[in-house]
């Protein structure tokens, strides 16, 4: 079974990749634009999804690929979780958009 913790990393890095290698205020930007949350809705944790996405990418993508996690050993399976079915809706409704736009070049579009 793979580590949670990387698993993690990767899905985050899979949305940072969608979000044109932006941080984390753009794969909530990227988010927000392709899937439905209601205003200031609690996605997890009771944090709204621009404090999922911060938590994700900083505490665990980030403070992991640099080596600064001390938590390495710690149960990630919830934030996995998360990060996973973030990464999976987001990946979805991108592929829809971008089948509703065949012309569409610029991947910037994805955030309106």
């Amino acid at each position: 079974q793979e580590n949670d913790l990387m698993a993690i990393v990767k899905f985050v890095s899979s949305l940072e990749a969608l979000a044109q290698g932006q941080k984390a205020a753009k794969i909530a930007a990227l988010l927000k634009a392709r899937i439905p949350f209601k205003k200031n809705a609690k996605v997890y944790a009771g944090k709204d999804i621009d404090g999922v996405v911060e938590w994700l990418y900083s505490k665990h993508r980030s403070r992991t690929l640099h080596g600064t996690n001390p938590d390495i050993l710690h149960d990630w399976s919830d934030a996995r979780g998360i990060a996973e079915s973030l990464a999976r809706l987001c990946l979805v409704t991108c592929m829809d958009w971008a089948i509703h736009n065949p012309t569409e070049c610029d991947p910037k579009k994805l955030l309106e």
